[in-house]
């Protein structure tokens, strides 16, 4: 297969905005909340979180399963680290190395107590392709890295 023969027309692509899924919206926009995000609705399904240029979509899916959700995105910040500094102190649980069933089981049984909580690593790490990250997930197991490139 190949490409065009002359390049492509500008179209004025922006930044993507994901949809994400949430098992109870309220619950999903008082998380994005939080951490710092404006949070409104569009209607009782639909609800946004933005913060600077970063707009989440929130779509009420009360079927999901929230380790079933396999939802990320990847979100680019010059201030990586001071990013993960600040939600340290939001109450999300600290990941050490990867989603372990013990975490899973804390994770549904707070959600079943109405304590829905998100998780976070626990440190941001420099990784071998060349990006220091940190990642999040919301209530929803919706994944969001944030990361620039290390050195």
């Amino acid at each position: 297969m190949s490409g065009p023969s002359r390049p492509p027309a500008r179209m004025g692509l922006e930044s993507p905005a994901p949809v994400f899924a949430a098992r109870n919206l309220d619950a999903a926009m008082a998380f994005y909340d939080r951490l710092g995000f404006t949070v409104r609705r569009y209607d009782s399904g639909y609800g946004y979180a933005e913060r600077e240029g970063l707009r989440i979509h929130l779509r009420a899916s009360p079927e999901i399963e929230p380790f079933s959700n396999h939802s990320e995105v990847y979100v680019a910040t010059a201030e990586v680290d001071e990013l993960h500094e600040e939600w340290r102190a939001c109450g999300l649980l600290a990941v050490r190395s990867g989603i372990t069933p013990a975490l899973k089981a804390e994770v549904r049984r707070r959600w079943e107590a109405g304590e829905p909580v998100g998780l976070m690593s626990e440190l941001v790490e420099d990784k071998p392709w060349g990006i220091r990250e940190f990642s999040i997930r919301d209530p929803d197991n919706n994944q969001l890295r944030f990361g620039r490139p290390s050195g």
